[in-house]
C-alpha cells in the first residue's frame, strides 16, 4: 500500500505516513456520496463544448491532406454515440501501476473451465469452480484521489468450491447470502444492454494510444482523474510519453472495464494481467476478474471480459452490472473477512 494512502470504506482508520499520528482519516459518506475537501468541490467538469471540440479535432485528423475515403460518412453514422457531459464523470486518480498484488489467493485445484458466476433469478450470485474470493479496497490520497488497489485478505469459502454471494444487498452476513431475498422480495431483473461492448465504445485518439469508453459499465470508482485533470483531457496531450503512460496506467486500474486502450497499429485492447478471482469492494460492487464467465438467470452468457463489476447493493438500474447506485443509497459492508 502506498505510504500515506487511505483505504476507502474504512471510516476513520488511519494509515502510517512515517510519523506518529500522521494518518489521514477518510470521512464517512453522507447519503452514499463521498465527502471531500473544499478544493475537490471545485473540480472542473467535461463540458459539452469540450466534447464538440474533441470531435472537431478528430475530424480534422481524418481529413488531413484533403482526402475523403469512400464509406467515411457511413462509418461516422454507425459509430457509437459520443459520451455526454454527464457520463464523463470527473473523479480523482494519480499514480503509476504496481505490478502484481500484495495479496495472493490460491483456490483449490479445480478445472478452470468450471469457474463461473451464475446469476440466480431474483436471488444471489452462485460462484462455482473454486473461484478465490478476497477483499479489494481502493486506496486514496488525503484529497480523496484513488491511487491504488489494496488486495486481501481472503474470505474463507467451502471446499466444494461453490458458494453464494448476496445480490439483494440485505444479507446479515455479507458478502455471503443468508436467504433474506426469500423473506423480503427482491427484483433482480437483468436490464443491461446485451450487445457487445464494441457496439457502444467511443474512441478517443491520441498520439501512440487510442482510448475507448463504454459508459454503460461505469461504477464511479474514480481512477480516471485527479484534482487537476482527467483521461479525456490527457488524451490530447499524449505526445508527451509521460502523460501517455500515466493515462494508460489510469485506464488499467478502472475495475469495470469502462475504459480500455489500444496501442496502434494493434487494434486489440491492452488489458492488465488479472488472474481468475473475485474481489469484494468495501461498500461497493463485486469485481470479477480474469475472464470468469457470468451466466444470466435465463441461461445465456454475458459477454466475456477481463474486468467486470457486478451490483452488490441490489439497487443498480443496470443489473447485473454496478452503476454506482451503492453510493447514493448508502450501501454498507466493510468486507472484512472473519
Amino acid at each position: 500500500m502506498p505510504v500515506g494512502g487511505v483505504v476507502r470504506g474504512q471510516g476513520q482508520r488511519r494509515l502510517d505516513r512515517g510519523g506518529e499520528g500522521g494518518g489521514v482519516p477518510e470521512r464517512e459518506p453522507i447519503c452514499g456520496a463521498r465527502v471531500l475537501p473544499d478544493d475537490l468541490l471545485r473540480l472542473p467538469h467535461v463540458l459539452p463544448h469540450e466534447l464538440d471540440d474533441h470531435a472537431d479535432r478528430q475530424r480534422d485528423r481524418r481529413d488531413d491532406g484533403g482526402e475523403q475515403h469512400e464509406g467515411d460518412e457511413r462509418e461516422l453514422a454507425d459509430a457509437p454515440a459520443r459520451p455526454t457531459a454527464e457520463s464523463l464523470v470527473h473523479t480523482p486518480m494519480l499514480s503509476r501501476a504496481r505490478t502484481g498484488s500484495e495479496a495472493r489467493v490460491d483456490s483449490l485445484p479445480m478445472d478452470e473451465s468450471e469457474r463461473r458466476v451464475v446469476i440466480t433469478k431474483d436471488g444471489p450470485y452462485r460462484i462455482e469452480g473454486g473461484v478465490p474470493l478476497l477483499r479489494t479496497a481502493i486506496v486514496e490520497t488525503e484529497f480523496g484521489e484513488p491511487i491504488e488497489w489494496d488486495e486481501g485478505p481472503a474470505f474463507g469459502t467451502p471446499r466444494s468450491g461453490t458458494y453464494e454471494i448476496c445480490r439483494c444487498g440485505r444479507s446479515s452476513r455479507k458478502p455471503f447470502c443468508d436467504s433474506t431475498h426469500e423473506r423480503e422480495p427482491f427484483d433482480g431483473t437483468e436490464t443491461a444492454d446485451r450487445r457487445p461492448t464494441a457496439a457502444r465504445r467511443f474512441p478517443f485518439e491520441g498520439d501512440g494510444v487510442v482510448m475507448t469508453d463504454d459508459t454503460m459499465f461505469c461504477t464511479h470508482a474514480g481512477f480516471c482523474g485527479d484534482r487537476s485533470t482527467n483521461v479525456w483531457a490527457m488524451i490530447e496531450e499524449t505526445a508527451d510519453p509521460e502523460v501517455r503512460e500515466r493515462l494508460m496506467d489510469m485506464v488499467r486500474k478502472c475495475p469495470s472495464g469502462r475504459l480500455a486502450y489500444q496501442v496502434p497499429p494493434d487494434t486489440e485492447d491492452v488489458e492488465p494481467d488479472l488472474g481468475p478471482s473475485i474481489g469484494v469492494e468495501p461498500n461497493g460492487p463485486l469485481w470479477v476478474r480474469g475472464g470468469i464467465p457470468v451466466v444470466s438467470a435465463d441461461g445465456a452468457e454475458w459477454e466475456g471480459r477481463n474486468r467486470v463489476t457486478l451490483c452488490r447493493c441490489g439497487r443498480s438500474n443496470n443489473k447485473p452490472y454496478c452503476d454506482g447506485t451503492h453510493r447514493q443509497v448508502g450501501f454498507s459492508d466493510p468486507a472484512e473477512p472473519s
